[in-house]
């Protein structure tokens, strides 16, 4: 399937496709939980095809 959708999207050579799922239960106490980080929002760099109307 996802080669599917690989083909199927009109995309430069420089541009990736990624798909992520994350399962688990968060863990308030881990200490790498704690960290945070500057960085652009997601509207500096992604692009979403086809979910106009559900974000």
């Amino acid at each position: 399937m996802i080669e599917a959708i690989i083909e199927s999207v009109e995309r430069a050579e420089d541009e990736v496709i990624m798909i992520c799922v994350a399962t688990g239960y968060p863990d308030d106490n881990f200490a790498a939980n704690a960290m945070h980080s500057d960085r652009e929002g997601n509207e500096a760099f992604v692009s979403y095809v086809g979910f106009a109307d559900r974000i």
